[in-house]
Formats: structure tokens, sequence, C-alpha cells
């Protein structure tokens, strides 16, 4: 049976009416994912800026912790140098005492010899003086 041109007009309005619903629940569902997009974007953009802010911070510490570093160094060198010149003194010192004590020693050690040959002068000369 032949559909009358009124029923098939009827039912292609009624198609055309739910695509119409369709078409704008499509439109409805792009605006609300339009909109939760710019959202994430405005959130992502905030972050981003957070994260630039953070990272000039720790850039702006590694800087000064670099430079009290090297400060650091510059001041170890320094007691280095120090240290190196305490040493060579030291060992100068060091030689200097042990030369005076061997210079004590052999004095010391000379003066004996004379007091042990002054005591047999004595001797000999005080027979006596034995007794």
């Amino acid at each position: 049976m032949p559909q009358s041109l009124e029923t098939r007009v009827s039912i292609l309005e009624g198609k055309c009416e739910t695509m119409f619903q369709t078409v704008q629940h499509l439109a409805e569902i792009v605006t609300e994912t339009h909109q939760i997009m710019l959202e994430n974007q405005r959130e992502n953009r905030l972050r981003f800026q957070q994260m630039d802010k953070r990272f000039d911070q720790l850039e702006r510490r590694m800087d000064s912790l670099e430079q009290r570093m090297d400060k650091l160094e510059q001041r170890m060198d320094k007691v280095e140098q120090r240290m190196d010149h305490l040493e060579q003194r030291v060992e100068q010192n060091t030689a200097s005492i042990a030369a005076l004590a061997e210079a004590t020693y052999a004095g010391f050690k000379r003066t004996d010899e004379k007091i042990d040959h002054l005591e047999l002068l004595i001797r000999q000369l005080l027979p006596n003086a034995n007794n």
C-alpha cells in the first residue's frame, strides 16, 4: 500500500523534529564541553604560572646557593693556603728546634767533658782531695 503524501510528510516532519532535537542536544554538549575545555585551559594557565613562579624562585635560590658555594670554596682555598704556610712554618720550627736541641746536647756534652777534665786536674793537683 502506498503511503499517502500526508503520511510521508508527517513521518518526515517527525524525523526532522527528532534530528533537530538531537542537533540541539549535541550543540548543548559541545557548548558544555567547550566551557569545560576553557575552564581547564584557565586552570592550566594558572598552574603553569604557579610552576613558572616556583621555578623562578628555585632558580634564584640555586643562584644564591651557587654564590655561597663559590664564597665557601674561596674561603676553603684561603684556609688551605694558610694551612700549607703553617705546615711549612712548623717544619721550619721543628728543624730549628732539632738543631737547637742537638747544639744544646753537644754543649752539655762539652761541659760534662770539661767538668770531668777539671775534676781530673783537681785530683791530680790535690792528691789529698781524694780522701
